[in-house]
């Protein structure tokens, strides 16, 4: 053999070179619709991604508002229940500054007071003395005019004056007061 033919063939030949170029054109033509499949995904990625961020922002500025709408509400409450505690100190200090209301002079005072009356407790005992009624004797002399007057004043139903016999328990407390 010959030495010439045996050696190996580093030239190509121009149709081998065609056929080489059209291989890597191919190969170059699938990785790039593979690149394009890919740059599409990602778009639709990023938009996806743009819209969500779009309602996340959104999202924010609603609590954002909300937040300064409770600061506000907060601050408005803070107020009121300020001013409410400023009112409430001031009408203790004016009741304070009052002088408190005992019995009238010359009025014997019994020892249990307006309380000895069943159906009178400290509550009622307080709003009678508020109006002026301070004393049994002043109980005991009610006329009917009187109990429908003081029964609005302190805020109770004549009826359960009546029914519960105020007048006639001061009465009664009276007589054995005396005897």
């Amino acid at each position: 053999m010959n030495s010439a033919t045996q050696a190996p063939q580093t030239q190509k030949t121009p149709t081998d070179r065609a056929h080489q170029l059209a291989a890597e054109l191919m190969q170059a033509r699938q990785e790039l619709s593979q690149k394009q499949v890919e740059l599409r995904r990602l778009t639709s990625e990023r938009n996806a991604l743009r819209t969500r961020l779009g309602r996340e922002l959104s999202r924010v500025r609603e609590l954002e508002s909300a937040l300064r709408s409770e600061a506000d509400l907060r601050q408005q409450a803070a107020e009121l229940h300020n001013n409410a505690n400023a009112a409430l100190r001031a009408r203790v200090a004016e009741l304070e500054a009052q002088p408190e209301r005992g019995p009238s002079p010359g009025t014997p005072k019994t020892e249990s007071g307006l309380r000895g009356i069943k159906g009178i407790g400290p509550a009622y005992q307080r709003s009678l003395r508020e109006h002026g009624v301070d004393s049994i004797e002043q109980i005991a002399a009610w006329t009917e005019a009187e109990i429908t007057s003081i029964a609005a004043k302190i805020k109770v139903k004549a009826e359960r004056i009546q029914r519960e016999n105020w007048v006639g328990q001061a009465q009664e407390l009276l007589k054995t007061r005396e005897a």
